[in-house]
């Protein structure tokens, strides 16, 4: 049984690769500006997507499609902050600036679901920083915890909670912005 699990894992792996291989490449390149690199940056991805093929669902396109991304360019930055690394170039490193204050939990009542709330709220996701729009995508669509998060983006569990209560409390704060404009 466990044999057949191994098996069909690696036909999804694969048909995973060929159907997002061209998009990942334009994504890992679009950071590493190296061919080779971008090139390890996707095998790289599809070593982190072994161990949670099990949540990916390829019936989802665009969720699919959305974490592939995710993973991808994360390994890309990775790769290319090792490298501004070993060029001595330290300075750089350090681009997210994480030095924000944590805001204390959103109340989930704050915010009341309808069909055009669902459209602002996919709005404002799209317009957070990527840093903190890849922690919502990742925990709320995906189903991701906080430390499988935390071992994707290649990033401690403390980073990973405050950008998710960071998103979280932009998310709000647009959609108040949004509200009060009307």
């Amino acid at each position: 049984m466990k044999e057949n699990a191994q098996k069909e894992a690696a036909k999804k792996l694969e048909r995973l690769y060929q159907k997002y291989k061209n998009l990942m490449y334009h994504e890992a390149f679009a950071i590493l500006k190296d061919h080779a690199q971008t090139e390890d940056a996707i095998q790289q991805s599809f070593v982190k997507i072994i161990a949670n093929i099990d949540k990916v669902d390829e019936k989802d396109e665009p969720k699919t499609r959305n974490y592939l991304v995710i993973i991808c360019r994360n390994t890309a930055i990775d790769m290319y902050k090792g490298r501004l690394y070993l060029a001595g170039d330290e300075a750089n490193l350090d681009y997210e600036n994480e030095e924000e204050p944590v805001v204390d939990y959103v109340e989930p009542a704050q915010i009341v679901i309808g069909k055009e709330t669902i459209a602002r709220i996919t709005k404002a996701i799209g317009e957070l920083p990527e840093i903190y729009r890849d922690v919502i995508l990742l925990e709320s669509l995906h189903s991701h915890t906080k430390e499988e998060i935390a071992k994707i983006l290649n990033v401690s569990y403390e980073t990973v909670k405050k950008r998710s209560l960071r998103a979280r409390k932009m998310l709000l704060e647009a959609l108040e912005k949004e509200e009060d404009a009307k």
